[in-house]
């Protein structure tokens, strides 16, 4: 990783998470990638200011959002695509966090 890269943990993860494919990476994956122990990227993160959960499900919720915005995108495969474990699974995620489901804020965001 470049030395200035190397500084800014919270941006190289965020960047990490919005290009991430048919899986949610997880904070040991994220060590793993960098070569260090969870802990010690824990630490770094919270130095940031960063909270590794918090930044991964908002992100999966603005991809989800994006998504949603084409009508051509199915459920499943939008949920496929954000690493979860079934569609199901994805609409009671996305209702936690939105307080509707996919298919009514889909609804609303195309009219």
């Amino acid at each position: 990783m470049p030395q200035q890269l190397a500084q800014e943990y919270g941006g190289w993860i965020d960047l990490m998470l919005r290009e991430a494919e048919a899986v949610q990476p997880t904070l040991a994956d994220f060590a793993d990638m960098l070569a260090m122990s969870p802990r010690n990227l824990t630490r770094k993160l919270t130095a940031e200011g960063v909270n590794l959960r918090e930044m991964a499900n908002r992100i999966r919720h603005e991809r989800a959002c994006a998504m949603l915005a084409n009508p051509r995108m199915a459920l499943p495969q939008i949920a496929y695509r954000l690493g979860y474990s079934g569609t199901t699974t994805f609409i009671r995620c996305f209702r936690s966090v939105s307080g509707t489901t996919p298919a009514v804020w889909r609804q609303n965001c195309t009219q």
